[in-house]
């Protein structure tokens, strides 16, 4: 992948995909449900981090995650 720094993702990289899946939510959600296939995710999230300086996919990532995958039946699994 083009975007990886040190084994993971950039930030802006990651910051880019929450923004797009924030404006397109009515076309993935509606594409997710039409198609014929269970999306299942998983998080691992830092919940010792102040929230004020949390990142935009900090903030949104998980919720995001979750209306993903209930949009299509499955299910998400947040770890901590």
């Amino acid at each position: 992948m083009t975007h990886a720094i040190n084994g993971g993702l950039s930030s802006s990289f990651l910051m880019a995909v929450t923004i797009t899946v924030i404006t397109h939510w009515n076309e993935i959600k509606k594409l997710v449900q039409e198609s014929d296939v269970l999306v299942h995710s998983a998080g691992i999230v830092d919940t010792l981090t102040v929230p004020v300086v949390k990142t935009i996919e900090e903030k949104l990532g998980q919720p995001l995650l979750t209306k993903i995958a209930e949009a299509s039946g499955g299910r998400n699994c947040c770890c901590q």
